[in-house]
């Protein structure tokens, strides 16, 4: 009877272990924009939550030189069941030429392992889980130093650890976006004439560019508009 009680015993432990879990429901990074800070991207593709990063897909057209865009830092939404805990997360990123996937990933601090997110808040409970807010906002990593004019993606996924280590890494393809740096007239003129573009360069044929003035060029010995 003792050696059954004991059997008992331990097959309902190994149970209760196993039934432990911890997971990402929800991860949202934070950028400035232009300037304008606290600008937050969902992850998921399927939310209607603000701004979303993978189903938005573009993060538009930056200025070479001029246009910011900063990694502020990561909202994590996390879930503890059954026991499980959760001490903490964070977001790796990389950025790499459009349709040219390269470059090993580091954190929002720039320096792999290091804790960048704070625990905010318990949200919840409910079924045998609790529901967390973890959070960091004052990052400042520049996405656009040393790019030039081009096409280009930042990819991105979270990991955690606790009771035991997790992953939002949309099923191992990580999360995309991407963005273009361009050079934008600051003046009518003509194409060609330097000055007529903010950084005193005329860009190339291939290079992204906006127009925000009446701009002529000539082409094949043809004048346009």
């Amino acid at each position: 009877m003792k050696k059954l009680l004991l059997l008992l015993f331990i097959v309902s432990s190994q149970s209760f272990i196993f039934s432990q879990s911890v997971a990402f429901t929800e991860t949202k990074i934070i950028l400035t924009v232009n300037g304008t800070a606290d600008t937050y991207y969902d992850l998921s593709a399927n939310s209607s939550d603000g701004n979303q990063f993978q189903n938005n897909g573009d993060l538009g057209t930056f200025e070479e030189g001029a246009s910011t865009l900063t990694l502020q830092g990561v909202e994590h939404k996390v879930s503890k069941c059954n026991g499980g805990d959760v001490h903490g997360s964070e977001l790796y990123y990389r950025i790499y030429p459009y349709g040219s996937a390269s470059g090993s990933f580091t954190n929002v601090d720039g320096n792999g392992g290091y804790m960048t997110t704070s625990w905010v808040s318990n949200d919840s409970s409910s079924g045998g889980c609790d529901y967390q807010t973890w959070r960091k906002t004052n990052g400042s990593v520049n996405l656009l130093s040393g790019l030039s004019n081009g096409r280009y993606v930042i990819e991105v996924y979270g990991r955690g650890w606790g009771s035991a280590e997790f992953y939002d890494n949309n099923s191992g393809n990580n999360y995309k976006a991407n963005f273009r740096i361009g050079s934008f007239t600051s003046s009518d003129g003509d194409w060609s004439t330097a000055s007529i573009w903010t950084g005193s360069a005329v860009p190339a044929n291939t290079d992204n560019v906006v127009i925000n003035n009446d701009t002529a060029w000539t082409r094949s010995g043809q004048q346009g508009p």
